[in-house]
């Protein structure tokens, strides 16, 4: 399709104003050739912009739908973006939850080997008492 014709309406006023500096204007032959070939060239596309112009309506009936289906795409990341961050939050904590775990396991860990040496020291004072 020849450049700068955006519309039905701008091809065919360029077909007419061609014709009309053919029909009407004093040119040499290669300069006549050449126009004639750009009316040709033009008259060919013709019906590549009548179907252009034919599915334009739905050309821009499919760009909105493809706009309000990117909004929406836009409300679902940002709530997804949301539940990412309370799921990371939840995360920390439950990690500090289980380094105190830890921490306190460790803890008792050492009292309890406290009480088995203490329990250890009675029984074998009470085992030189008798």
């Amino acid at each position: 399709m020849p450049r700068n014709y955006h519309t039905l309406a701008d091809l065919e006023q360029a077909i007419k104003e061609k014709q009309n500096k053919y029909e009407t204007s004093s040119l040499s032959h290669k300069d006549e050739k050449a126009l004639l070939k750009d009316i040709d060239t033009l008259k060919r596309a013709l019906p590549e912009m009548r179907k252009l112009q034919d599915i334009e309506p739905e050309m821009v009936k499919i760009r909105e739908e493809q706009k309000k289906i990117k909004a929406e795409l836009d409300i679902v990341k940002k709530l997804i973006d949301v539940k990412d961050k309370k799921i990371q939050d939840v995360r920390q904590q439950s990690e500090a939850v289980k380094a105190q775990r830890s921490e306190v396991k460790e803890k008792a860990d050492v009292f309890s080997k406290q009480i088995d040496e203490a329990t250890e020291k009675m029984r074998k004072a009470y085992q030189t008492k008798d």
